[in-house]
């Protein structure tokens, strides 16, 4: 029986050394929030790096708005693998 429950990511894709750390201390985390959802469309948004805490805070500007990508540049995004 497979087992349906997370365990870590097994990639360093939208780990930066800008990133803020979670809180096991380690970096978080770049994503981007799927068309439905609790955040933002397309919003980004930090979690922990490897799943190992409930660490979540949206990625925001000086004024505090999540900042969020068209569909356009979300490709552009994944293939440089920011995100």
């Amino acid at each position: 029986m497979p087992c349906e429950q997370f365990v870590a990511f097994q990639d360093d894709r939208g780990v930066h050394d800008g990133n803020s750390k979670c809180g096991c201390g380690r970096l978080s985390r770049l994503q981007v929030a799927g068309k439905s959802g609790k955040v933002k469309s397309r919003g980004l948004h930090y979690v922990c790096a490897m799943g190992g805490c409930g660490f979540y805070a949206p990625a925001t500007d000086d004024r505090g708005e999540q900042y969020g990508l068209s569909e356009g540049l979300l490709d552009m995004f994944v293939q440089l693998k920011l995100i």
